[in-house]
């Protein structure tokens, strides 16, 4: 017996147009995954470069500050170096190294310098004597100590070894009060002169 097709015409038609729709289904969802993915990988990625921005920011932070500290360096060796040519020109009878650590060896070990620097004079002598009209000019080292004290009585008996100090020409001092992690201390600034023609001779 032949068997009879009892489907009607559409039926094939709409199997077809539902397969075309599973299909157009499948394909959306493997879209929408992909852009899922792609969203994480896209985020993934900002944040690594926002780390790595962060990372950079803090080594170009680091790289100034080191800049920084490099300049005040080549500024302190400038001012060491003049004051080294200071000392050539002045010439060996003042030894500038036994100076600091005499100094050094003054100083309270609470007490801190600031800053030390050393200038030469020369003043001709205000009655010259008869028969020398070419006189001698008094060559004179001027010292100048900043530092802060945590009183005036290690100033004060800092001022008692200075005054002790060979040639020593009496100067000024200048004092103020500052605070520093919440204690009041001494700021001071103490000037004064070695005579160099009493060394010479």
């Amino acid at each position: 017996m032949r068997e009879l097709e009892f489907l009607p015409g559409w039926y094939a038609t709409l199997r077809q147009k539902r397969r075309i729709l599973v299909t157009e289904a499948w394909l959306a969802m493997g879209i929408a995954v992909g852009l899922g993915l792609w969203m994480i990988l896209s985020a993934r990625n900002v944040i690594g470069k926002e780390t790595l921005l962060s990372t950079r920011e803090k080594q170009l932070t680091q790289s100034n500050y080191e800049l920084q500290k490099l300049g005040e360096l080549e500024s302190l060796k400038r001012q060491m170096s003049d004051q080294a040519k200071l000392m050539a020109h002045v010439g060996l009878n003042v030894p500038m190294a036994r100076l600091v650590d005499a100094l050094e060896k003054m100083m309270p070990k609470e007490m801190a310098l600031v800053d030390v620097t050393v200038e030469s004079q020369e003043q001709l002598n205000a009655q010259p004597k008869p028969l020398t009209p070419n006189a001698e000019p008094n060559r004179q080292l001027v010292v100048t100590l900043h530092g802060v004290s945590p009183s005036v009585v290690e100033l004060g008996n800092l001022m008692i070894h200075v005054a002790a100090i060979p040639n020593y020409v009496e100067g000024s001092v200048k004092t103020s009060d500052v605070h520093q992690n919440g204690h009041v201390m001494t700021d001071f600034k103490i000037s004064f002169g070695i005579r160099l023609n009493d060394l010479e001779n």
